[in-house]
């Protein structure tokens, strides 16, 4: 923890002190310490605000994946709807298809008693 890293650079200061070293270069060692304390302190926001940048992202992505969930979902359901209609409508095809079929059929044998009885009329007519 940051606590300990500075609890060490004291220590460090204390031994530096008492080694008998030169003022001056007590002094640099301190000044380099304290940069290095000061570059680790910095270097701890950085990573800390990495983290929540990273966090966010991850719980926006989760949240748009979701969003998508529920849209696939939702356009299965469309999909299996309009399925039963395609299929519901098909077979209406069918069925007026058929009774097409059954009409025109209907249609030419009428046609043809039709034309049947016109050639017994005029043969009725010119018989009488």
């Amino acid at each position: 923890s940051l606590q300990e890293k500075e609890d060490a650079i004291s220590k460090m200061g204390a031994s530096v002190q008492g080694d008998g070293v030169a003022k001056e270069e007590k002094e640099q060692v301190f000044a380099e310490l304290m940069f290095l304390s000061k570059s680790f302190q910095e270097l701890e926001a950085s990573l800390e605000t990495n983290r929540q940048n990273y966090e966010e992202c991850i719980q926006s992505f989760e949240e748009e994946a979701a969003v998508k969930e529920k849209l696939i979902l939702d356009l299965r359901k469309e999909l299996e709807v309009a399925q039963k209609k395609i299929s519901s409508l098909e077979s209406q095809v069918s069925d007026l298809t058929a009774e097409l079929v059954e009409e025109r059929r209907k249609n030419e044998h009428l046609t043809g008693v039709v034309s049947s009885l016109r050639s017994e009329m005029d043969a009725i007519r010119s018989n009488a």
